[in-house]
């Protein structure tokens, strides 16, 4: 394993071709994103590794050599700023069976991603403003937005600027973006991210009570409007395969599917990994799958409030409803408080007919 020097960069650029749509790999590749490189042999590279915050791509040909037994030990040596890393790999058929044994340790969870991407036409015209609901605004991120102390939200918008870039000016320089605002308040935005030549990617988000009301569309569209006319010609968008939402809001905004591929993500939080495991085994209504995971999560300690509620709730869906109950009051001695989510849970209306549903509605309404 060794780190590829500046000038054989080019060398590696062969092995990361399949990965065209992921551009983040490109802007690493074009040196306006800084990120180190390991490859099995600087002269001949077979398969290469990159890094970029908690993102990591995986490029060549598995085999038996060093490189791939160190892999495991490289994740968590690459990304330990993250509370969890997205691994990507190409060609995807290859690696399968050589991660299934590599990062059996790490139980990451397998899942899938779509690439959309919008081809701009050429335009010199300002980004457009899209009509909005009364009480929101979108201004454009410039330093005299981000200077603005009273701004609420505020330090939301900075860690997403820096997610990606380095700094609030390395964003400023590169980069663009709108943010939505309701009154003074950040309520979303729509930033272009790894900006490389002619193409850049979005980042969007739009925050709770604020969504389904059309406004990712409007910011988007802003983001778009203001990319043609700075000479951007493909806007990429990536997504999870489960996210709906946000596959939506790509298509309307013009956005049409163009790949699809599988990714594997870990916690390095042995406890919150059980956990999320658990989420998407009761996303696929796998409920026994989904209690042994939150069960395996609440062994390794400290696992947060919402493991016991999803516990509660899967437990319910099987019939167990004395498990649920308890689940349910050891969320409550942990900090739950919704007594108006406890009463409308459709996966909960098989216990209010018992007694100790009763108990507990008591001691939240107290």
């Amino acid at each position: 394993m060794h780190q590829l020097p500046a000038y054989a960069i080019d060398r590696v650029g062969p092995l990361f071709e399949a990965m065209h749509y992921n551009l983040a790999v490109q802007a690493i590749l074009a040196g306006s994103v800084p990120a180190e490189i390991y490859v099995d042999n600087v002269d001949h590279p077979r398969v290469a590794l990159t890094c970029h915050g908690g993102r990591v791509f995986l490029a060549g040909s598995p085999g038996e050599d060093a490189f791939s037994q160190r892999l495991p030990h490289l994740l968590t040596e690459l990304a330990p700023a993250s509370d969890v890393f997205v691994l990507y790999y190409e060609p995807a058929g290859a690696w399968e069976e050589t991660l299934d044994h590599l990062l059996s340790d790490l139980d990451p969870i397998r899942s899938g991603r779509e690439y959309y991407a919008l081809d701009l036409p050429a335009s010199s015209e300002g980004a457009a403003q899209p009509a909005l609901p009364d009480g929101f605004s979108l201004r454009y991120v410039d330093e005299e937005l981000l200077a603005d102390e009273t701004l609420g939200n505020r330090d939301d918008l900075v860690e997403e600027l820096c997610s990606e870039r380095d700094s609030v000016p390395d964003f400023l320089e590169k980069s663009f973006g709108y943010c939505l605002l309701h009154g003074n308040d950040v309520a979303g935005w729509c930033l272009s991210e790894y900006n490389t030549g002619s193409r850049c990617e979005v980042g969007i988000a739009t925050f709770e009570p604020h969504r389904r009301q059309g406004l990712a569309t409007a910011t988007g569209s802003a983001l778009l409007g203001h990319a043609a006319s700075r000479g951007i010609t493909q806007v990429g968008w990536h997504c999870y395969a489960s996210n709906v939402a946000s596959a939506a809001t790509a298509s309307k905004l013009g956005f049409r599917r163009r790949v699809e591929y599988p990714v594997r993500l870990a916690y390095f939080d042995a406890t919150l990994n059980h956990a999320v495991h658990g989420n998407i085994a009761f996303q696929q209504g796998e409920y026994d799958q989904a209690v042994t995971r939150y069960k395996e999560a609440m062994a390794k300690g400290a696992a947060p409030v919402w493991v016991y509620w999803n516990a509660a709730c899967a437990s319910a869906q099987l019939g167990s409803r004395s498990a649920a109950l308890d689940y349910l009051d050891q969320a409550i001695d942990r900090g739950f408080d919704d007594l108006e989510r406890l009463l409308s849970s459709k996966h909960l209306t098989g216990l209010h007919d018992t007694e100790g549903w009763q108990d507990l509605t008591r001691r939240l309404q107290a």
